[in-house]
Parts: C-alpha cells; sequence; structure tokens
C-alpha cells in the first residue's frame, strides 16, 4: 500500500509498471490495483500507460476514506445509520 496525494497515483502506477516490466514477464491477471477516488479520472491503455501490471480501479465514492463508513461496511456490522436513542 502507498498511499498519494491528487495526481501522484498516476506517477506511481507508470513507476510500479516499468519496475515489474523489467522484473517479470507479461501476465494474465493484474500484480496490483491501483485505487482512483471517484473524482479522479480513469486512464485509458495506451502504449505509453500500460497497465499490465498494476490496474486502475476507480472507486464509486468521492474519496477513498468514505468506504469506512459505507452502507455495505455498515450492514456487515450490523449497524444503520438510523438514528437511535441511547438509554
Amino acid at each position: 500500500m502507498i498511499p498519494a496525494n491528487g495526481e501522484e497515483i498516476y506517477r506511481y502506477q507508470k513507476v510500479l509498471e516499468r519496475i515489474f516490466a523489467s522484473l517479470r514477464d507479461a501476465r494474465s491477471e493484474p500484480l496490483g490495483f491501483a485505487l482512483l477516488d471517484g473524482d479522479k479520472t480513469l486512464p485509458q491503455v495506451t502504449p505509453t500507460s500500460p497497465q499490465e501490471f498494476i490496474k486502475y480501479v476507480k472507486l464509486s465514492c468521492h474519496e477513498a476514506e468514505n468506504l469506512f463508513l459505507s452502507d455495505e461496511v455498515l450492514a456487515d456490522l450490523g449497524v444503520t445509520w438510523a438514528f437511535q436513542r441511547i438509554r
């Protein structure tokens, strides 16, 4: 896991692609994923911007931090957003 601020994620992905391309043969499964916030642009695969080893995954939410309190996560914990009175 490498945290990135803003546009750094694109640079990190390109560097990892170059590193893995020099160390490994091509494969059908990615070695990792670059998680993009919902407001970021999902890059297209091109010869100058490969996604052979590190593929991009774009979130449906605005920020990755929002995943921690999603409806699905809360449901798994048996909690809802509904207000509950504490006695």
